[in-house]
């Protein structure tokens, strides 16, 4: 198991990565909680969780408690697009993060799964509050 995160200056960015098996819960909590409260992240700062690497996916109550960190930690959090990308053949690491992004809805935190770094990254890019607006179709 390896774990770490970096605060990403220039693209004002957190990295989250893990990789091999996954963090216990108290791991996971200790890791973002070092990284949200690093003197570098500013509150709101979007998250990428790079997952690509896992072996297995975390407990089905591990995504769930994940959730309830964002309300925990809406201090630091409330604003946050959080992105977590997987790797594009593990179905079962995907779907856990389709079900984190249905519960998530409500929280104070935007949450989305990708099987793509690139697909994760322009949407942390992307302005939340731009208005989308409807092209014309032929």
């Amino acid at each position: 198991m390896a774990a770490h995160y970096r605060i990403d200056t220039p693209s004002a960015c957190a990295v989250l990565t893990i990789s091999g098996q996954p963090l216990s819960w108290p791991d996971f909590v200790s890791l973002v909680s070092a990284m949200i409260d690093d003197a570098a992240y500013a509150p709101g700062m979007p998250v990428l969780e790079d997952v690509r690497d896992l072996e297995v996916p975390p407990p089905t109550d591990c995504m769930r408690a994940m959730v309830g960190l964002f309300q925990l930690r809406a201090d630091r959090l409330a604003g946050a697009r959080w992105a977590m990308v997987v790797g594009g053949d593990h179905a079962a690491m995907y779907g856990l993060g389709r079900m984190a992004e249905i519960l998530a809805h409500e929280s104070p935190v935007t949450f989305s799964v990708f099987r793509s770094l690139e697909d994760a990254q322009a949407w942390l890019r992307e302005d939340p509050t731009a208005e989308v607006v409807p092209t014309a179709s032929a």
